[in-house]
């Protein structure tokens, strides 16, 4: 899978409420002034008298850790990835869906700006990258579970992420998200 963002890009971060707690204490924060200990390996001390002019200098590992490359951790699948991409029609048509099954809950001038942020939303759609057609799949998907938490989660992550992207249809949704979950727990 080949990598969308620059070199200079921001890292994706992780936008959860609870993160993990550490497993070692949770109640001691961790040490940032200590040194990592040193690897424990044999080492070969080279010195000045052993090297000459005339030799290619010495090869060899120098006891450092490798570290896996980052193509290597994107490899791995994330939950992200193993849900279903849902494909544009399907994802426009659950969305107004659900404007048209609580239409009669919101006011007028707030559902013609969400159904004018849903069609921003199909106009700019062969511009997105994937990464943001799969996180939508997922937003969907988690309205349908009604595990509004979990799109709320997803709609924080594009804002961060995905700004430029986003930033002109993504508040009709976050809208959308709040009238149908404040609709399920009344």
């Amino acid at each position: 899978m080949m990598n969308e963002y620059g070199w200079n890009d921001p890292p994706l971060f992780s936008y959860q409420s609870n993160p993990p707690s550490n497993t070692k204490s949770s109640n001691k924060p961790a040490l940032l002034n200590k040194r990592p200990a040193y690897p424990a390996t044999e080492h070969h001390h080279v010195t000045s008298t052993t090297l000459s002019r005339d030799q290619p200098p010495p090869t060899g590992t120098a006891g450092v850790p490798v570290r896996e490359s980052s193509s290597q951790v994107e490899a791995t699948p994330t939950s992200e990835e193993a849900v279903r991409c849902l494909s544009q029609s399907e994802i426009l048509s659950s969305l107004n869906e659900l404007v048209d099954d609580y239409k009669e809950c919101i006011e007028e001038r707030l559902l013609k700006e969400i159904k004018k942020r849903l069609d921003m939303l199909d106009k700019q759609w062969s511009t997105l990258s994937q990464p943001v057609h799969k996180r939508l799949s997922s937003l969907v998907q988690a309205l349908q579970d009604k595990d509004y938490k979990k799109a709320e989660d997803i709609h924080v992550g594009l804002m961060v992420d995905h700004v430029s992207e986003v930033k002109q249809w993504l508040i009709g949704i976050k809208k959308l998200v709040d009238i149908v979950k404040d609709r399920d727990k009344s």
